[in-house]
């Protein structure tokens, strides 16, 4: 199942109290920061693209930050609650990235890395 993005965005922007609007650059929204009721109301930051980083870490030094490939990866296990709350706190303490999966059980390379 594909996370609609877009729609996930366009309820955030309506979700967003006063004095939590999205950033919004010249080719469209560069981050949005969003309260997670899973996380007991912890606002979390969706940078939407990697050149926005940099900016988005100096503006919220405090918050943890997740890309929508990030977001797209969770989306399946949205419903074991431990295993969200788990992943992020790991993310928040390390300031670490969720790597997405490169295909589908059946997909002869998947779980294989390669050496380097």
């Amino acid at each position: 199942m594909k996370l609609d993005l877009n729609g996930m965005l366009k309820q955030a922007k309506t979700a967003l109290k006063p004095g939590n609007k999205p950033d919004i650059g010249q080719k469209g929204i560069k981050w949005v920061l969003l309260e997670s009721l899973l996380l007991n109301g912890e606002q979390i930051l969706l940078v939407m693209e990697k050149q926005f980083l940099r900016e988005a870490r100096e503006a919220y030094p405090d918050k943890t930050l997740y890309f929508p490939p990030e977001v797209e990866e969770l989306y399946p296990h949205r419903h074991d609650t431990e295993l969200l709350r788990a992943v992020h706190l790991i993310k928040s303490k390390f300031k670490g990235w969720i790597v997405p999966s490169t295909g589908h059980k059946g997909d002869p390379k998947h779980g294989k890395s390669k050496r380097r």
